[in-house]
């Protein structure tokens, strides 16, 4: 009986041992093809059930004209009510929808796409304990055979996070099909470094994350900014 008190109470402590993720994460990409040469840093900021996305595009180099910088819009989710949030500061527009980027198995499987999940292990990146997938998506419909590998490497060290960023202006949240295949296959916590395939220059892109600030965000970072229009577009709720 004392066996299985004990084996009780480890079980319960590993299910306690990984809280919510609560912070911001800085991650950073370089990249380099035909068009352009540069850097793309995204900051993740999450807190309880919110999260804020921020993405800086400055390229060095480029071959449509002189280098700058971009940033991509805010996002802003809400996962207590399923919502996203897109701010423009060129138009100074907050425009407040259903989740878009949270597709259904069976949506995927409508237009033919298999998503699989491969373990491969357990690796050190930098100071995090990580387990490394590979996620395989196929479409048999595309007459080429589409095929696509992404690798990821999750740690639990920092908590477990609402959003894996999987790929440049690429997020799985919460809910979506591939976060859930995820979840199945283990892969809980937060990406500390993500690769994919350049399709120009068949080289890895790879993505890290450099920098963890701990502590609670504070709320006004998940709210639109004083003076922002809000719009609210009730009907591109997505389907499926």
């Amino acid at each position: 009986m004392k066996k299985y008190v004990i084996a009780f109470f480890f079980s319960t402590l590993l299910k306690v041992s990984f809280p919510q993720a609560q912070g911001t994460f800085i991650y950073e990409t370089d990249y380099s093809d035909p068009i352009a040469t540069g850097k793309v840093i995204t900051k993740i900021y999450e807190s309880k059930s919110m999260v804020r996305i921020e993405s800086n595009n400055t390229s060095t180099k480029s071959s449509l004209g002189p280098p700058k910088s971009e940033d991509q819009d805010i996002i802003l989710m809400n996962f207590d009510n399923s919502t996203e949030t897109h701010l423009s500061a060129e138009r100074k527009t907050a425009i407040i929808t259903q989740f878009t980027m949270v597709m259904s198995e069976e949506a995927l499987k409508n237009i033919g796409t298999l998503e699989t999940i491969q373990n491969m292990g357990q690796e050190k990146i930098g100071n995090y304990s990580c387990t490394h997938f590979v996620m395989t998506s196929t479409n048999p419909k595309y007459k080429s055979g589409y095929t696509a590998k992404k690798d990821f490497w999750i740690t639990k060290d920092l908590g477990i996070g609402y959003v894996h960023f999987v790929g440049s202006y690429l997020y799985y949240p919460k809910g979506s099909a591939a976060f859930k295949k995820l979840a199945d296959a283990g892969a809980e916590g937060i990406v500390v470094r993500w690769q994919v395939i350049d399709p120009m220059t068949k080289q890895p892109k790879i993505c890290n994350l450099i920098n963890y600030q701990s502590g609670q965000v504070p709320a006004s970072n998940f709210a639109p900014p004083s003076g922002y229009q809000v719009i609210h577009h009730e009907n591109m709720t997505p389907k499926g």
